[in-house]
């Protein structure tokens, strides 16, 4: 399960838009690397618009469609070393965050408790006794 928080920070970190067009526009939106593709028989673009941002693609896709130029976007996954950590397989790294705290939370108060109990002579001492109570019971 993903949270609002785990697609954002897909969409900051990993994902990325290309933009394949025959011409480019009077004017590239600014955020943008342009690529020029090599020309072959099967290339039908040639240029590639690389984005990282979402309005910067959003504003590029509305000026390519004002100047009716032919365009395809594709989103892709970019392979850094992050992915493992933004997107980690069959999780949400906001969860597995929330759930390392909790137990470190958890040993750190159960230590600290612990320490509090074993300080308090008064608590030792009636734990003790009830020990002695308790095993004295089991004898008769």
């Amino acid at each position: 399960m993903l949270t609002a928080v785990d697609h954002w920070l897909r969409d900051k970190f990993l994902l990325q838009t290309h933009i394949y067009t025959m011409r480019l526009p009077k004017k590239v939106v600014r955020g943008l690397k342009v690529r020029e593709l090599p020309e072959s028989a099967s290339n039908r673009y040639r240029y590639r618009l690389i984005s990282n941002s979402g309005s910067a693609t959003d504003k590029m896709v509305k000026k390519l469609d004002e100047e009716g130029l032919m365009y395809v976007t594709q989103v892709i996954e970019r392979k850094t070393a992050l992915t493992p950590i933004i997107s980690p397989k069959g999780g949400s790294v906001l969860l597995l965050v929330f759930w390392l705290f909790s137990f470190f939370g958890l040993c750190f108060g159960g230590f600290k408790l612990y320490q509090n109990l074993s300080s308090n002579e008064v608590f030792i001492q009636n734990l003790s006794e009830s020990f002695d109570i308790f095993t004295e019971s089991g004898r008769n």
